[in-house]
């Protein structure tokens, strides 16, 4: 066996181990991202659904509330009914209500979303931070990896400004 033989046999457990870790890293960028893109689109939201300024606010507020508030909760979820499908289970939550969100006609239904959205996100999050830690068990690789992850959150945090 050839050393560029010895190199690909290595390669391929670890090409879906970096895929997956490239998708459980994405999550927390979108989420972030998601709580801080909204602050952009809402003169467009205001005008489109003629929004006052408290259900601005909602559309707003009520995501990150839902997120926080429900975070804990979906940690636990995921201790208890496993990581893989509370992460999946998330991710369908989270995609359904931003399609929903999409699609608002009015102020009710943009914050019913926006909540709903919120609270995929909680369960989706911490599942997705468990099966991370699962994919890497030894301290160094972890460590590379919360790195990533927190890469990944510091980066969907930039988006605050339209300057940026």
């Amino acid at each position: 066996m050839g050393i560029t033989e010895t190199r690909l046999r290595r390669a391929r457990p670890e090409a879906p181990r970096t895929l997956a870790m490239v998708a459980l890293a994405m999550a927390p960028g979108t989420v972030i991202l998601d709580a801080s893109m909204v602050n952009l689109a809402t003169p467009a939201m205001r005008a489109a659904l003629n929004l006052s300024t408290a259900e601005l606010s909602w559309v707003v507020d009520g995501y990150l509330i839902a997120f926080a508030g429900l975070l804990l909760l979906g940690g636990r979820l995921a201790d208890l009914l496993g990581g893989r499908r509370m992460f999946l289970s998330g991710v369908a939550i989270y995609v359904v209500a931003s399609i929903a969100c999409a699609l608002a006609f009015d102020a009710t239904t943009l914050i019913t979303a926006r909540i709903v959205q919120g609270a995929g996100a909680a369960v989706l999050t911490p599942a997705a931070l468990s099966l991370m830690l699962g994919l890497y068990p030894e301290p160094g690789e972890r460590r590379r990896a919360l790195g990533v992850w927190g890469g990944s959150l510091g980066a969907g945090s930039l988006w605050r400004s339209e300057e940026w």
